[in-house]
């Protein structure tokens, strides 16, 4: 049997002491500890929003930086916060069997920010994935991307990071960041022109075969995909 005792989470969102609006929040609760997820995307949460009341599990913080929405049951929660061009450190509490419970949550001011560029011509790389993942015990990892300039700028907290950077075409990169309070900036990541593999997928008759997806491995494993056409 299921049993759903709603609990409606509500609070401010702020950075620095100002509200932040615009912020996307999204919240997972696990019953106990146990392994049933209890979360949903946009849609079906649209579609379960109950009329004239907070909406279901996702929700955008509002001009004044206040949240609301609806959790199904109390538990430990995974909370995951999205703004600014970026997916920033997921929060985890433990909600509380109550009718409301009022969760504030304060961003960090602290910025990681710097340029990607080809190794080689030394041109900016746009749109080139640009995660920082902790390294001294925290969870979770903020992640975002480059603009037009190659310029990228990363909301974190102090501490250590391994700053992974990812862009088409070029091989990736990864930097071992300590980031003190005040934050860090003018970091400069190259990346290195990656090679192309090609070839051509066969049956046993020697006929073109389509939609296979093609994995590269390499020795650290990180991946490269594509599907043959």
């Amino acid at each position: 049997d299921l049993v759903l005792r709603d609990v409606v989470v509500a609070g401010r969102i702020t950075k620095a002491g100002q509200p932040v609006s615009g912020v996307h929040v999204e919240v997972r609760v696990r019953e106990g500890g146990g392994a049933t997820s209890m979360w949903s995307g946009p849609a079906p949460a649209a579609a379960m929003a109950p009329a004239g009341g907070p909406p279901p599990l996702r929700t955008s913080s509002r001009e004044d930086g206040s949240y609301e929405l609806v959790v199904f049951s109390p538990g430990s929660a995974h909370i995951q916060l999205e703004g600014g061009g970026q997916l920033h450190l997921p929060r985890y509490v433990e909600i509380p069997d109550v009718e409301r419970y009022e969760l504030d949550i304060d961003l960090p001011s602290t910025t990681v920010s710097g340029i990607v560029v080809d190794r080689a011509s030394e041109a900016p790389l746009r749109e080139a994935m640009v995660g920082a993942r902790r390294t001294d015990g925290g969870k979770g990892a903020v992640v975002g991307s480059s603009g037009p300039d190659g310029r990228f700028a990363l909301s974190v907290e102090a501490g250590e990071y391994s700053l992974e950077v990812r862009a088409p075409g070029h091989a990736g990169a990864s930097l071992s960041l300590s980031v003190p309070q005040d934050g860090l900036s003018d970091v400069r990541v190259e990346l290195d022109p990656g090679l192309v593999l090609m070839g051509r997928f066969l049956d046993e008759a020697g006929r073109p075969v389509a939609g296979v997806t093609v994995l590269a491995l390499t020795a650290d494993e990180e991946v490269a995909s594509t599907d043959s056409q």
